[in-house]
């Protein structure tokens, strides 16, 4: 596997988590309103997998704009390329020979 594209990935993971559970924190630290602060908070867990969804949808969906600048990527998203894979980079699954003689 190519150890840079797998980098890439694991940083445009882990850094749009860190950014949703520092959005999550920072609504149920008092952003909103006590009355919907403690709603927010009981959905806990739920919440944080919302917000980070959504984050990264949101940010994703932004960097594919023309306009949208490489180092805001990777700020938000830990890098500022999406990473790219090579055929040799595919997981290991069944051979061609074990489906029937068929490529992938």
């Amino acid at each position: 596997m190519n150890l840079s594209a797998y980098l890439t990935s694991v940083m445009r993971t882990v850094v749009p988590a860190a950014w949703g559970t520092l959005i999550t924190w920072a609504v149920t630290a008092g952003l909103l309103p006590p009355e919907l602060a403690a709603q927010a908070e009981s959905f806990g867990l739920v919440l944080l997998a919302v917000v980070i969804s959504l984050y990264y949808a949101l940010v994703r969906l932004a960097e594919s704009q023309t306009w949208w600048p490489a180092w805001l990527s990777a700020v938000l998203l830990g890098a500022p390329t999406v990473p790219t894979y090579t055929r040799q980079d595919a997981l290991p699954g069944p051979r061609s020979a074990d489906r029937g003689g068929q490529g992938w």
